[in-house]
């Protein structure tokens, strides 16, 4: 085995690929269906989604890991969040309101075209900050981070990820891993399309025209193969996008990278001991903070959170 990989419940899929995907099962009517009516009809009117899109990016790096003490990031994450196509628009401009207040301390009606594109917002940047002074990370970095999942929350969003943890010394090709990762977040978000009973679309953040894609081959076997169309709920293979264009990759950042990659690197920390990219006390606070947010977000959490928190999840 080249790498090991967990999903963001850490939950390995059975057999043969050892790329697991968040499990899928549908909202919980009796969680918001009214006392009286057709719970049916209310559930169309107001819970079922007309499409949604799921913004894909990650965090980490493709490289091989030569050792554990090598300067190259032993973990890889791959995360989506799928949102209300006709959500996305309302979710952009109070994104933009919270990276206003980020960086200027108030909001500017008039500048949100102008602040999403020049002033983006690194989730590396952020964990780095949260890192190196707890103390200031609680008036700046960890509200903002906290009202992004409230936010998310809000708008029912649904998170899909996949960690890989790296073995020292062993082959590790980046792209067929990433394009594996990038299958597997679409598949499970297609599993979602499915419980809903409606279609979507998938936007990926740009990396290289080539690279692109090379990490599309096995999304593309899956739609245009011999075999027929396996995610017929996805309208079509992934796009890709700017961060500086859609804003939604850029939360898709934050979580990767701000979130979900100290959870991990937390998780696994006794197999990557000796990581110069730990940090026991910053990413055990972050685990501790944003685990039960985090699976709020995914999307079976609405009907059984209890019972997922547990051994085994991130």
């Amino acid at each position: 085995t080249q790498h090991r990989s967990r999903n963001l419940r850490v939950t390995p899929r059975a057999v043969g690929r050892p790329y697991g995907a968040c499990s899928v099962r549908s909202w919980d009517t009796q969680t918001y269906a009214p006392d009286h009516g057709c719970v049916e009809a209310w559930l169309a009117a107001n819970l079922r989604p007309h499409m949604l899109t799921c913004f894909i990016d990650e965090s980490g790096c493709p490289g091989q890991l030569p050792a554990i003490t090598a300067n190259v990031q032993p973990l890889l994450v791959i995360a989506g969040i799928a949102l209300d196509t006709k959500d996305i628009s309302v979710v952009t401009r109070q994104f933009a309101r919270l990276t206003q207040r980020y960086h200027h301390g108030q909001s500017r009606p008039n500048e949100i075209c102008a602040d999403l594109q020049g002033e983006l917002i690194k989730g590396a940047e952020v964990r780095r900050a949260v890192r190196n002074d707890p103390a200031a990370a609680e008036l700046k970095e960890l509200p903002l981070l906290d009202s992004l999942l409230s936010m998310l929350k809000t708008h029912r969003a649904k998170l899909f990820g996949t960690v890989i943890v790296k073995t020292p010394g062993k082959e590790f090709d980046g792209r067929v891993v990433y394009g594996r990762g990038l299958f597997d977040v679409a598949e499970a978000f297609h599993g979602t399309l499915e419980a809903l009973d409606t279609h979507g679309t998938a936007i990926a953040d740009f990396r290289e025209s080539k690279l692109n894609g090379r990490v599309s081959a096995e999304l593309m076997e899956a739609k245009l193969g011999p075999a027929g169309d396996r995610l017929p709920r996805l309208l079509h293979l992934p796009t890709f996008g700017n961060s500086e264009v859609h804003a939604p990759l850029q939360m898709a950042d934050l979580l990767c990278s701000a979130i979900a990659w100290p959870m991990a690197a937390h998780r696994f920390r006794l197999e990557l001991a000796g990581s110069p990219f730990l940090n026991a006390v910053g990413d055990a606070n972050t685990r501790r903070r944003f685990r039960h947010r985090l699976l709020e977000l995914t999307p079976d959490s609405q009907s059984a959170a209890a019972q997922r928190i547990g051994e085994g999840h991130l």
